[in-house]
């Protein structure tokens, strides 16, 4: 008998602990309770059901530390949380950014975006008589048969979308129904990848692949191999001692930190084998920003001015302090090419020190 109070005892307390917890997306309608803060949100303890009731604290932007439903003060609220008594979208060239009036807030600025039929009304800010970047334009696309490829093209204007092979198989015959677009399509024996069952042979200069259902057959290539799996060719896994190879690529993470760059080059270094490589800029719309390379060289449209580190027009104390924060890991924003004082293509603390001489009148040029 005792087992079995204990165990309807332990039961009931379960529930009640899922009652609560469940209650925490409901909402109680007593107002016997209190607030109670917790991090960026607070608690609601309702003293007759006693439900929990958690929030994100929300403010305005005049007292942007005083919640405005549980009237908690001194607490810290999440920027999106925030209330703009006058929020507007100002114009920046090809981007917008929301600002408030009255106290100055600014969000991070985003790309203009539109439609192709009306190119300068920016469908997320709504502002007019704006410029929208090309590839920030959408389109009413359709998929046009040219031959081997179909690309995409607008209804209503001339841009030109992405081109591709006609996805068929060699053993549909021919014409064939391409899967991707959808249009009727004669088979070519240069399609590779869309053959029903291929062969990749080898010979020590190169390789190429065959179908052996229709005998079609690709251009024969040279061999290439990763630095991390040197042994074989990457594509048709002969062994190293059998073939000559012709090209090496590097185990690369594309992201800034592996990069050093100038206004004109960049030079990564691979994660396997060190090996570092220079290379020009490649700039291109890369994740909304444009002429942008991947290392995290941005174009600037300005006249470069070395030293100029927080871009304000001038090369004082300011920028030297500036840099100094961010060498030791302050959430402060620089300009990247201005910064790099001493033209090694790195921001480190050589620059900073040379900016430093530089303000003290030392003999040193900026480059």
């Amino acid at each position: 008998m005792k087992k079995n109070r204990c165990l309807v005892f332990w039961v009931l307390t379960v529930l009640a602990c899922l009652c609560v917890i469940v209650a925490v997306a409901e909402e109680c309608p007593h107002e016997n309770g209190s607030y109670e803060d917790y991090g960026y949100g607070h608690e609601y303890w309702c003293h007759d059901c006693h439900r929990v009731l958690r929030n994100d604290h929300e403010s305005h932007c005049a007292s942007p530390d005083v919640c405005i439903i549980c009237g908690l003060e001194g607490v810290k609220v999440y920027a999106n949380r925030v209330i703009h008594s006058a929020p507007e979208y100002v114009d920046l060239g090809k981007k917008h950014q929301l600002q408030c009036r009255d106290c100055g807030y600014a969000d991070d600025a985003e790309m203009h975006w539109g439609v192709c039929t009306a190119p300068t009304i920016c469908t997320d800010c709504g502002l007019e008589n704006v410029t929208i970047a090309e590839h920030c334009l959408s389109h009413d696309f359709y998929m046009a048969n040219l031959g081997d490829y179909h690309q995409e093209l607008c209804h209503d204007c001339s841009y030109q979308g992405w081109a591709s092979r006609h996805a068929v198989v060699c053993t549909d015959g021919s014409p064939a129904w391409c899967s991707d677009c959808g249009n009727e399509v004669y088979v070519s024996e240069q399609t590779e990848g869309f053959h029903a069952d291929v062969v990749i042979g080898y010979t020590a200069e190169y390789h190429l692949w065959t179908c052996i259902a229709c005998f079609a057959s690709g251009e024969p290539e040279p061999h290439y191999i990763w630095c991390d799996l040197p042994t074989m060719c990457a594509y048709c896994n002969a062994p190293v001692e059998e073939i000559q190879v012709a090209e090496v690529f590097h185990s690369v993470e594309a992201t800034p930190s592996n990069f050093t760059f100038t206004d004109t080059n960049h030079t990564f270094t691979c994660d396997e084998c060190h090996e570092s490589i220079t290379e020009p800029h490649d700039l291109y719309f890369y994740y909304g920003k444009e002429d942008e390379c991947y290392c995290g060289y941005v174009k600037s449209s300005e006249t470069r001015l070395p030293g100029d580190v927080n871009a304000d027009g001038t090369v004082n104390m300011r920028d030297a302090l500036a840099l100094l924060k961010k060498l030791a890991d302050w959430d402060v924003t620089i300009n990247q090419s201005n910064s790099d004082v001493n033209g090694d293509g790195a921001v480190n603390m050589r620059d900073a020190l040379t900016l430093l001489k530089y303000l003290a009148d030392w003999d040193v040029v900026l480059k």
